[in-house]
């Protein structure tokens, strides 16, 4: 959330938050887009829809040694994951990842990650494993706010894309990594190569523009959100990102079209009411502008936790990009 709605907001004539009510939009912001950032790498995970179907991982006849640097260490003080706890000569490396994707779904990373290996010692040459393992870890680091789960997520993700250089959900997920370390530059390049090898792909474009906002390329945030919004009309992050930054920018006319939109979409939005509070306050419409932050009054309940990952993707954007 844009620190500088905060300032021109006038206690007579608008409800404010409370300072309890602060403490949580500071952190509301990092738990919508983990909760849309969550569903949608389950999608990346099981590439629904986004790189073609899923690729079928042929079984290994004769398992060989996985690519040097991959394999893994305990998790979360358990046996060391890089020797499955249970290997069926029954099954075949797809049926390994089907398992898996389900455990992965259902937030069992630590299953999730005993099939995937199972999978990975069928079929050491396929990415597919590498890259499963990668997520489970991410999603452990997401779950626990624990930065060094990244760091194994990130070996994956690399080794993946080592094997496969086309892979662009294992460039788009080392882009996130780099993220998650504040390394804006160096995130900069994958989100391109995933943008290359996958150009119809609407969420790899809105998370480039956000870093480019974060970035202060804000001419080039625009455009990479315009795009994911042509790309896919109906997904409203795209349209509150693009109408928070139109807001920090005083474009209030543009940004109230993005934040209608949005909640228009998802009327669950809550932090679209409260942008779009101070998007109305600054265009005069002062009962609208009411009317905004009793519903996102109404709908902050919670006081979510931080996330490290979301932490650094939204950053502190500049108060007021020219």
């Amino acid at each position: 959330m844009s620190r500088s709605l905060l300032k021109p907001l006038h206690r007579r004539a608008l409800w404010l938050p409370s300072p309890k009510h602060l403490l949580a939009l500071r952190t509301l912001p990092l738990l919508l887009l983990v909760n849309g950032l969550r569903g949608h790498l389950l999608q990346l995970a099981a590439a629904d829809g986004l790189s073609g179907p899923v690729p079928t991982i042929e079984s290994a006849a004769t398992p060989t040694a996985a690519p040097q640097g991959t394999a893994l260490s305990t998790v979360g003080g358990r046996a060391p994951a890089s020797v499955p706890t249970d290997v069926s000569p029954t099954k075949t490396a797809d049926q390994w990842m089907v398992e898996g994707r389900k455990a992965q779904k259902a937030d069992n990373q630590m299953e999730a990650v005993n099939d995937f290996l199972n999978a990975q010692r069928l079929a050491p040459n396929s990415p597919e494993p590498l890259y499963a393992l990668g997520m489970s870890f991410f999603f452990m680091g997401l779950n626990e706010s624990d930065t060094s789960y990244y760091d194994r997520a990130a070996r994956h993700f690399k080794a993946a894309l080592e094997l496969d250089p086309q892979y662009d959900r294992a460039a788009f997920m080392m882009g996130m990594m780099e993220v998650v370390h504040n390394r804006l530059k160096e995130a900069e390049p994958y989100f391109q190569k995933a943008i290359g090898l996958s150009p119809q792909n609407h969420f790899y474009h809105l998370y480039y523009g956000t870093l480019l906002d974060r970035m202060g390329k804000y001419d080039g945030a625009i455009e990479q959100m315009l795009l994911a919004e042509k790309l896919s009309p109906s997904y409203p992050q795209s349209y509150l990102s693009l109408g928070q930054l139109y807001s920090r920018m005083r474009k209030y006319q543009e940004a109230r079209i993005q934040l209608e939109r949005a909640v228009h979409l998802n009327p669950s939005l809550t932090e679209a009411y409260y942008t779009l509070g101070g998007v109305y306050h600054h265009l005069g419409k002062n009962s609208e502008s009411q009317s905004a932050y009793e519903t996102f009054q109404r709908q902050i309940t919670v006081q979510p936790k931080p996330d490290p990952l979301e932490k650094a993707m939204q950053g502190s954007p500049s108060v007021n990009p020219k």
